[in-house]
């Protein structure tokens, strides 16, 4: 198991959240990666019993609060998420790092190991998961 360390910034480069995900695999793709991170932000997310949803992508139910989002049910769609999250990959919505180095594609595979460094810069607000 290798812990992996994933950041949102801003255009400006200031850290926005931090996370760590444990991937149990040497190699994996770009799709792998995202729809781990957004797994992982919902477990983490659900977990808390009063908590704020700072994920890569917005449910489209949730509040807009300060430094995050509320969903009165304290459910959100997964597979809603990661559909939204990948589909805004495509269309530039976010630019992905891993290294320093930006990905390209999806399907693009990249080594794991243990000082890997994960950053997503958002462009735009991603609504609709």
């Amino acid at each position: 198991m290798i812990k992996v360390k994933i950041q949102d910034k801003n255009l400006a480069g200031i850290l926005l959240s931090e996370m760590m995900c444990e991937i149990r695999k040497n190699h994996m793709t770009v799709e792998e990666i995202i729809s781990l991170r957004i797994y992982q932000e919902i477990q983490l997310y659900r977990d808390k019993v009063d908590a704020k949803y700072q994920g890569l992508v917005q449910p489209e139910k949730a509040e807009v609060e300060l430094n995050g989002y509320r969903d009165k049910a304290h459910q959100i769609d997964a597979k809603k998420q990661i559909q939204v999250a990948l589909s805004a990959f495509q269309k530039n919505g976010y630019i992905m790092l891993v290294d320093e180095q930006q990905v390209e594609s999806l399907d693009q595979v990249v080594r794991v190991h243990p000082e890997m460094q994960v950053c997503f810069i958002k462009l735009v607000p991603l609504v609709g998961g």
